[in-house]
């Protein structure tokens, strides 16, 4: 995508120049504005997000009060990331909460993906899932 958008804007820029016959006072305009785009794409892919972050994807009440929270992440970056398993927890910062199923990733694929894994909390809690530097909390309102 970087790659891509670069190009595309070095495609305008050229094309700008190649097809109208310019003065150089034009020349100027049309390069200073070929290098604003060109560096406007560069500025909105480098703020993009560069690591891992955690989703909430449904939250689901049962019929005994409790919360089933589905957890997802997404990996915005073009590679395979791996943490050390101790770079994924999850905090319960409040009440109880259960994992269901398997233990939390710590190999993420790119990519979204809305069934990381799930958790079972009663009505009181407050659970977090850090990855790395990043948290993604919930808090059960009623």
């Amino acid at each position: 995508m970087t790659n891509s958008v670069i190009v595309l804007s070095l495609i305008v820029a050229d094309y700008v120049l190649t097809q109208i016959q310019l003065s150089k006072f034009d020349v100027a305009w049309t390069w200073i504005f070929g290098t604003f785009i060109l560096l406007t794409s560069a500025w909105l892919l480098l703020r993009r997000p560069r690591e891992v972050f955690g989703t909430i994807e449904k939250v689901e009440e049962s019929e005994d009060g409790t919360f089933c929270i589905t957890w997802g992440y997404v990996n915005p970056t073009s590679s395979v990331i791996r943490l050390h398993p101790q770079q994924s927890s999850l905090r319960v910062k409040k009440g109880t909460a259960i994992l269901v199923g398997r233990s939390l990733p710590n190999v993420f694929e790119k990519g979204h993906h809305p069934a990381a894994f799930k958790t079972i909390v009663k009505s009181d809690a407050e659970v977090e899932w850090i990855i790395g530097n990043h948290h993604t909390a919930y808090q059960v309102s009623m």
